[in-house]
């Protein structure tokens, strides 16, 4: 069941958990905005944690951008955040294909020899856990989790 998140800022507690959404427009210069959002929403865990989910969440957000029909005219891109006790997990919500189709990003080993195809590679091999879902409404939720107990 896929469980449509909101399109607005938001937040709620719910057993035990806390979770922030924030949507903004779909172009690279909201990339700083989304950034400061989470600095703010994550300030009281530890830097590295923090600094952790800002690069992997900087590059699902330009991913999406760059992908998706969020990165059109009027596309947006809707940022989630849920604390719990012992992780932390971020959504990075596109529109969909701007052609309908059902696509989903797939970490591909880095090609030394070409300037992109490294960011959902990183996510990848850095989050505790990571993963895509389709929307019913044919937006993509592309995902990862962090611990909160780093190695």
């Amino acid at each position: 069941m896929t469980v449509l998140l909101p399109r607005r800022t938001t937040g709620a507690r719910s057993a035990g958990s806390v979770v922030r959404a924030v949507t903004l427009p779909g172009r690279p210069e909201q990339a700083t905005e989304m950034r400061s959002r989470l600095a703010v929403l994550t300030a009281a865990l530890p830097t590295g944690l923090r600094d952790s989910i800002q690069l992997l969440a900087s590059e699902l957000f330009n991913n999406a951008i760059r992908h998706t029909a969020s990165g059109l005219p009027g596309g947006t891109v809707t940022v989630t955040l849920v604390t719990l006790s012992d992780r932390v997990q971020v959504r990075v919500i596109d529109d969909g294909q701007p052609d309908g189709e059902l696509r989903f990003p797939v970490p591909r080993l880095p090609d030394t020899d070409s300037e992109g195809g490294f960011g959902l590679w990183f996510v990848h091999t850095t989050a505790t856990q990571r993963g895509t879902a389709r929307h019913a409404d044919g937006r993509t939720s592309v995902w990862f989790e962090l611990s909160r107990r780093r190695e």
